[in-house]
C-alpha cells in the first residue's frame, strides 16, 4: 500500500541537516557550481529530503550549493515513514533511477534551439559546451556519411603548397580560385557567369601574414618584407564592388564596425543588422533578425524631433514626440561630444528599429527629468567633481579570483577605483554602492562579504613593510582553499541582486586612465550611479549643463523597445536628457532573400571548437555554424554563395553541408591547399584542376619535390 505523501515543506537552517557519511553519489566543484547557478536562475525548486532527525536522504549537492551561495535556510520535505534499510536504499535509488532515463534527442535539440532563439542562457541548464554544440547542430544537417572528417577540423597549412596562383579547383559543385578578390579578372573567372545573390565572408582584418610566400610565388609586383601590405586593413570596398549579388554577411572585429559599414554602404548596401558571435554561451524588430545586443529605450520615451530645420536667423522648430513614432530619415536634436555643442537643427536618423525586450529596465533621474533605458544603453557621462567626499563599495575580478572592497571616489592619484584596480592588477570592477562616509562604506563592505561569501583580501602587498603584510603566497593560499566556481556563482548573484551586468563592468584594466573629474566617457545605464555621476541636459541655443544623477532604479520590463543611429553626432535628446544613440547588409534595392525564421536573435551563441592559440589555425577562422546560419537564412538549396576571402574554407564546408554552391577565392596558395584537403576529407571526393582534369592528389605527387 502506498505511503501517505508529505504535505508540507519546511525551511530549515543549514546546520540542522546532516549529510549521509556513506553517500556513494559524488558532487564535483563544477557540478555544485551548476546547481548553484540553477538556484540563482530558477530558485530552490527541489527541496532536500530528510528524515525527522535531519539526516539527508536526497539533496547532498543542493546542500553544498546552498552553502556556496551563503543561504541561511533551505526547503526540506520530511520523510519519516522509511525504515533504516529503506532510507539507505532510497539514497541509492533516487540517484540511479534518474540516470536510467534517456533523452529524445530530436525533441531535446528542438527545445534547446527554441530557448537559444529566445536569447536564453543555456549555460544554466547543466549541459556542457561540447554537449550543446553537438545537440544544436542544424536540425536538418544529417550528412551523407561518406567522408570521415569533422567539419570544423582544419588541416595544417603546408610549407610547400601544391596550389599555385591562378589554379582553379573544382570541388564537386564548388569552385575555388587561388586569386585576388579585388581583381575583376579573377572574380569573373571564378564566377564563370554565375551571379550568386549571397556573400558570406570573413576577411583578414587585423591579421599580419608572413609575406614570404607572396614574393616566392611572384604575385607581388615588388618584393615585400615585414608586414604584408593591407592585411590589417578594414576597408575592402574594392572586393564588395565586384560582388554581383544583394546580401552580404561580413564578419569583423568590433573595432572595425564603422569602417566595414562605411565600405559596404559605399557600394550601395544598407546595413540591416549587426550579428555578434558569442564564443561562450551567453552568461531579441523590424527586420530579419531580432536585435539582442544593442542599447534601446521603451515606447513613451519623448525625443526632441526637428520639425523644421530653419535657415539663417530662422530657428529650428522642435517638438517632443514618442520614440516609437520616429523613422529613418527624420531629424532629431543632437549633441556633439567632441565639440561640446547641442545641434538644434539636428542630425538625421540613419537607422531605426524595434525589438521585444524582457529584462530589467533602468529609470534614470537627473535634474527633475526621468528617462528609461535597457542596461546596455549608453550615456555620455562624467564623474561628479563635487562628490570628492563620497566612498564607493566595489566588486573586483582577476581571473577567477573575486573580492569586495571600498575606496574613496577620488584620491591624490585621481579616480579611486582606477588606482585600486591598477594596484591589485585586476581585470575589471563594478561599483556596487555609494556612501557618504568611510564608516558607512566599511559596513556595506562587510555586509557584502558575509552575505555572499566573497573575500575582502587585497591581491598585492606593499613592499615598504613586508614584515607586516601577507606574502603573495599567503594570499594565493586563501583562494586555493576556496571553491572558485562557487565563488564566481556568488559574485554573479551579487551582481544580479544589485541590477549590475556581468558583461558591463564600470571599469576595466584597459580603460582605467580615461576616468577623471573632467573627462567624459560613455557609461552604460546599469552603471549610472546616483550622486557620483553627471549627465548633460540641453539648455538654450547650443549650450548644455551637467546634472547630477539622482536615481537609478531597475524594474522588470516586457515590451517593445526602440533604437536608432543618429548621423555623425551619435546622440539625441530623450526626455530632456542627452543620451548616446543605439546599433547583415543588403543592397538598398534588394529584398534580402530571407529564408530563416523570424525569431532569430542577433547574438549567436556558437561554441568555438578550435584552439585559437594554435599556430596552424587561420587568423580569422570561424566555426562552420557561423557561416551555415546566414547561408540557411538567405538562400535556398542549390543557390550560389560567394566567398571572396576563403581562408581555411569554412564557407565552402558550410555550403557543402547545406546543399549550396560556393564560389570561393583565396589569395594564399597554402590555405587553398587547406581548403581542398578539408573538403576532400569531409566528402571523400577528389578536387579536380579546371581545364586539366587531374585531381589534387595526382598533382601533389607531381608538383612537390
Amino acid at each position: 500500500m502506498p505511503h501517505p505523501l508529505p504535505d508540507t515543506v519546511e525551511h530549515w537552517p543549514l546546520d540542522r541537516l546532516r549529510p549521509y557519511d556513506r553517500n556513494a553519489r559524488t558532487h564535483s566543484d563544477g557540478q555544485v557550481a551548476q546547481i548553484a547557478a540553477s538556484v540563482i536562475e530558477f530558485g530552490f525548486t527541489n527541496p532536500i529530503l530528510a528524515d525527522g532527525q535531519g539526516n539527508i536522504i536526497a539533496g547532498h549537492g543542493r546542500l553544498a550549493a546552498a552553502k556556496s551561495l551563503g543561504l541561511d535556510t533551505v526547503p526540506v520535505v520530511i520523510l519519516d515513514h522509511l525504515t533504516e534499510a529503506q532510507r539507505r536504499a532510497y539514497i541509492l535509488a533516487d540517484n540511479k533511477l534518474a540516470l536510467n532515463a534517456g533523452w529524445d534527442e530530436e525533441t531535446l535539440a528542438a527545445e534547446l534551439h527554441a530557448l537559444n532563439g529566445d536569447g536564453y542562457d543555456l549555460g544554466v541548464i547543466g549541459f556542457s559546451d561540447e554537449e550543446l554544440d553537438a545537440l544544436m547542430a542544424p536540425l536538418d544537417d544529417e550528412g551523407d556519411g561518406q567522408g570521415e572528417g569533422d567539419e570544423d577540423e582544419i588541416p595544417e597549412p603546408p610549407a610547400d603548397p601544391v596550389t599555385r596562383p591562378g589554379d582553379l579547383w573544382i570541388l564537386g559543385k564548388h569552385r575555388l580560385l587561388c586569386g585576388d578578390s579585388t581583381s575583376a579578372t579573377d572574380v569573373e573567372r571564378l564566377l564563370g557567369g554565375a551571379k550568386p545573390h549571397l556573400m558570406a565572408t570573413d576577411p583578414p582584418y587585423g591579421v599580419q601574414y608572413d609575406p614570404t610566400w607572396r614574393n616566392e610565388a611572384g604575385v607581388s609586383s615588388s618584393a615585400r618584407t615585414g608586414k604584408v601590405a593591407n592585411d590589417d586593413r578594414a576597408d575592402w570596398r574594392e572586393a564588395w564592388a565586384l560582388f554581383p549579388g544583394e546580401v552580404a554577411y561580413v564578419w569583423h572585429a568590433a573595432i572595425f564596425a564603422k569602417i566595414v559599414a562605411d565600405s559596404l554602404e559605399a557600394n550601395d548596401f544598407k546595413i540591416r543588422a549587426q550579428i555578434i558571435w558569442s564564443k561562450n554561451r551567453f552568461v531579441l524588430g523590424r527586420g530579419d533578425y531580432h536585435w539582442q545586443h544593442e542599447p534601446c529605450q521603451p515606447a513613451g520615451t519623448m525625443v526632441q524631433k526637428v520639425i523644421e530645420r530653419g535657415s539663417g536667423s530662422q530657428p529650428a522648430r522642435i517638438a517632443e514626440v514618442p520614440i516609437e513614432t520616429l523613422r529613418a530619415g527624420d531629424y532629431v536634436v543632437s549633441y556633439n561630444s567632441y565639440e561640446s555643442v547641442v545641434r538644434r537643427r539636428g542630425r538625421q536618423i540613419t537607422r531605426f528599429g524595434d525589438r521585444q525586450f524582457e529584462g530589467f529596465m533602468h529609470t534614470i533621474s537627473a535634474g527633475g527629468r526621468v528617462t528609461r533605458a535597457t542596461p546596455e544603453h549608453r550615456f555620455t557621462a562624467r564623474l561628479n567633481p563635487d562628490a570628492s567626499d563620497k566612498q564607493v563599495v566595489y566588486l573586483m575580478r582577476r581571473g577567477d579570483w573575486w573580492r569586495v572592497g571600498r575606496v574613496a571616489l577620488f584620491n591624490s592619484r585621481g579616480f579611486g577605483l582606477a588606482t585600486r584596480l591598477a594596484d591589485n592588477k585586476a581585470e575589471e570592477a563594478w561599483i556596487v554602492s555609494v556612501h557618504d562616509s568611510a564608516v558607512e562604506a566599511q559596513c556595506m563592505e562587510q555586509i557584502l562579504s558575509c552575505r555572499y561569501g566573497i573575500p575582502t583580501t587585497h591581491w598585492e602587498v606593499d613592499s615598504w613593510a613586508p614584515e607586516r603584510t601577507r606574502s603573495p603566497e599567503m594570499i594565493a593560499s586563501i583562494y586555493a582553499s576556496l571553491n572558485l566556481s562557487a565563488l564566481t556563482a556568488r559574485a554573479t548573484l551579487l551582481l544580479r541582486d544589485h541590477r549590475l551586468e556581468r558583461d558591463h563592468p564600470f571599469i576595466a584594466a584597459d580603460d582605467q586612465l580615461m576616468f577623471s573629474r573632467k573627462a567624459t566617457r560613455l557609461v552604460r545605464a546599469c552603471n549610472l550611479h546616483a550622486k557620483i555621476m553627471q549627465i548633460p541636459r540641453p539648455t538654450t541655443g547650443d549650450d548644455f549643463e551637467w546634472l547630477a544623477v539622482t536615481g537609478n532604479d531597475a524594474t522588470p520590463f516586457s515590451g517593445l523597445v526602440y533604437s536608432m543611429d543618429v548621423d555623425k553626432d551619435l546622440h539625441y535628446v530623450a526626455d530632456g536628457l542627452i543620451t548616446h544613440n543605439c546599433w547583415y547588409a543588403v543592397r538598398k534595392t534588394g529584398t534580402g532573400h530571407w529564408q530563416g525564421a523570424r525569431d532569430q536573435a542577433t547574438v549567436w551563441a556558437i561554441g568555438n571548437n578550435g584552439d585559437e592559440d594554435e599556430a596552424t589555425v587561420h587568423g580569422t577562422q570561424k566555426p562552420v555554424e557561423c557561416m551555415r546560419r546566414p547561408i540557411l537564412n538567405n538562400s535556398a538549396e542549390g543557390d550560389g554563395v560567394y566567398e571572396p576571402f576563403a581562408g581555411s574554407g569554412t564557407t565552402v564546408i558550410a555550403a557543402e553541408t547545406t546543399g549550396r554552391i560556393c564560389f570561393a577565392m583565396e589569395l594564399n596558395p597554402a590555405y587553398a591547399d587547406v581548403i581542398v584537403g578539408r573538403w576532400q576529407k569531409l566528402t571523400a571526393q577528389k578536387a579536380v584542376l579546371d581545364g586539366d582534369g587531374r585531381n589534387f592528389d595526382d598533382l601533389s605527387a607531381e608538383r612537390k619535390p
